[in-house]
């Protein structure tokens, strides 16, 4: 299945929602697409980061984001972070650098 990251940003450099179909979900300052299947969903069990991200890169089946936060997995296991948190495709789990 093939995966892609991407970060949305609106005029205002945000967006706490994705549509996931009929209905939208949260999913605070990141999500992926996944292009099989045409849906949107959150990364981790929580729903994002609690900033705006403004970069993204992808290195193997880690995915480091930058930005505006403090927090990644928001409402899920709540990983203090820096400002840059890298998520794991695999494990679907949000670290701190």
């Amino acid at each position: 299945m093939l995966w892609r990251y991407l970060v949305a940003t609106s005029m205002l450099g945000a967006f706490t929602r994705i549509n996931a179909g009929k209905s939208s979900i949260a999913a605070n300052y990141v999500a992926r697409f996944n292009t099989s299947t045409n849906t949107w969903s959150i990364l981790g069990t929580g729903n994002g980061v609690d900033g705006t991200v403004n970069a993204l890169s992808i290195v193997g089946s880690e995915v480091y984001v930058s930005g505006y936060f403090t927090h990644a997995d928001i409402l899920g296991s709540s990983v203090p972070t820096n400002r840059v948190a890298r998520f794991n495709t695999a494990s679907k789990l949000w670290r701190s650098l």
